[in-house]
């Protein structure tokens, strides 16, 4: 059995690492290229022995061409992919019909370099051809998350080819943002982390037609300048809480971090991280002894594993010993301010109530306050978690933007891009660390 890590009932900020605390990440980026309109980006690979180009300013008599050779899009819904038109309307070509351009690719990939550490990930990616979409009049897309088609895939490219004529409609809408639109002499790229909630709105005029990529990290293969961003003020941080561990005589030292990201599978690993999330683990790793990835929920005060949920309902007294506590030494801190989460600009998942904020316990530590920080220990083992060798509280949660949300399994609710998926949605992960003191 996974080692469960009980209650956190209290959430610090820390001065040292407000960069963390305070981020605020961008969902995606988009950049215009401009290119010759005769630019050949590829071709069909068979039509009927004829050569059929890709272009930008492609003309409609191509495109009802390609037309002839594509599928109905599919969508996935839990774990069954499906053709349903009341979600997904669209055409699509798969990458084995299609051969790109080399020095296409190369463009792609300069250009995606470059885009990846602008949404601050921290290693090297390299893209991935999927398939061609065409969407025609009264076609859409519902809002939706991208499924994962690959290992190591984090991100999605979407590349629109302007169609002679224009459109009306049909809009690569994330978050509420319309992304440019193509034209003659210019194409639009727009990357974004895979689990981020986008759609495609109802096309009323012309044709809409996009190269759809994976984007995969290459674990393997850090980009320091974007970890650099970060490490001083990690190094400072953890020097500092050693220092106050050892004065506290603690025999362990856990820190957390809830990640930023959603999660798709049966197993997720620790280098399945994106963007911040992967940023915490590849600094906080040089100092742990154990690293955990645990899914939380959020009862509206605190931070639980989700496998307690159910004990909590079956056995009240269990569940009565994890929301009592009392602590001698309570009387003598200062009483903490409420902090309540609101609703943020960019929100990814279901909140366990959208429209009512929480409060949690949160202390402001600066610089020289680390020997403040509470710690929910009971040496004589009144409450036991469901781990011997973890004490209820024991780990300093960093405070974040992250609300609390429901972990899902798949179903009708959870639309995913092109195909379904088995496992779960993790919404709440927690990033846990056992810090060396020695």
């Amino acid at each position: 059995m996974d080692t469960i890590h009980p209650c956190i009932n209290k959430v610090y900020h820390f001065e040292d690492i407000k960069a963390i605390s305070n981020y605020d990440p961008d969902d995606y980026v988009t950049r215009i290229i401009k290119i010759d309109p005769q630019y050949e980006i590829g071709h069909l690979k068979d039509f009927l022995g004829d050569r059929l180009t890709l272009s930008n300013n492609i003309n409609v008599d191509s495109i009802d061409s390609f037309l002839q050779v594509s599928l109905p899009s599919q969508v996935g819904v839990g774990n069954e992919t499906v053709l349903d038109e009341t979600i997904r309307s669209s055409e699509e070509i798969d990458h084995s019909k299609l051969e790109l351009n080399p020095d296409f690719i190369q463009l792609l990939e300069k250009n995606v370099h470059e885009m990846a550490e602008l949404l601050n990930h921290p290693t090297n990616v390299e893209i991935q051809f999927y398939k061609m979409v065409i969407y025609r009049p009264y076609d859409f897309f519902d809002e939706h998350i991208d499924s994962n088609h690959t290992d190591n895939m984090i991100m999605t490219l979407s590349v629109e080819i302007n169609v002679n004529g224009g459109r009306k409609g049909g809009d690569l809408i994330i978050n509420n943002s319309e992304t440019p639109q193509a034209t003659e002499r210019e194409l639009v790229l727009t990357l974004f982390y895979h689990d981020v909630y986008h759609k495609i709105s109802k096309l009323t005029n012309g044709y809409r037609l996009s190269l759809i990529f994976d984007v995969k990290q290459i674990p393997s293969s850090l980009n320091l300048p974007c970890l650099n961003n970060y490490s001083a003020a990690f190094d400072s941080w953890i020097t500092k809480l050693q220092k106050m561990a050892i004065n506290k005589s603690l025999s362990k030292l856990r820190v957390g971090l809830i990640t930023y990201h959603l999660y798709i599978g049966d197993v997720i690993k620790l280098e399945d991280l994106k963007g911040m999330d992967n940023i915490f683990y590849q600094i906080i790793k040089k100092y742990s002894c154990t690293l955990d990835l645990i899914p939380l929920v959020n009862d509206g005060e605190n931070w639980y594993h989700s496998a307690l949920m159910d004990i909590f309902g079956l056995d009240k007294t269990f569940g009565e010993l994890y929301y009592s506590y009392d602590d001698e030494d309570d009387d003598d801190e200062e009483e903490d301010d409420d902090y309540s989460y609101n609703r943020s600009k960019k929100h990814r998942g279901n909140d366990i109530d959208p429209y009512q904020s929480y409060s949690s316990e949160l202390k402001i530590i600066s610089d020289d306050d680390y020997n403040k920080i509470q710690f929910n220990l009971c040496y004589d083992h009144k409450f036991k978690a469901l781990n011997n060798n973890v004490i209820l509280g024991d780990v300093i949660l960093i405070k974040t933007p992250i609300k609390p949300k429901l972990i899902y399994n798949g179903n009708s609710e959870a639309h995913l891009g092109n195909q379904g998926f088995f496992g779960q949605i993790y919404q709440n992960l927690a990033i846990i660390a056992t810090i060396n003191l020695t």
